[in-house]
């Protein structure tokens, strides 16, 4: 598991055909409010738009069943951005 928070987790994942890490965020919508499950499509949708801009981390993937929304993103190693303003 890379990290968790308020709307779900998020996991390292391999694509075993293209052997390629990605982020999974997984974002479970039982309890959230119909204006926070918008909030977290836009997220999804903002990504796509800014596909291909350097410095932005890139969506894979996006879909949504009944009780979950996946955000597959790519996957950048390293450190954790609120170790840098903890």
């Amino acid at each position: 598991m890379l990290g968790s928070g308020h709307y779900g987790i998020v996991l390292s994942v391999k694509n075993k055909d293209q052997d390629q890490m990605s982020a999974l965020k997984i974002v479970y919508k039982t309890g959230l409010s119909d204006t926070e499950v918008k909030i977290i499509r836009e997220e999804a949708r903002i990504l796509e738009r800014l596909e291909g801009r350097s410095n932005i981390v890139q969506l894979k993937n996006f879909f949504e069943t009944s009780p979950y929304i996946l955000i597959e993103m790519e996957y950048l190693s390293g450190f954790q951005l609120k170790r840098v303003f903890e």
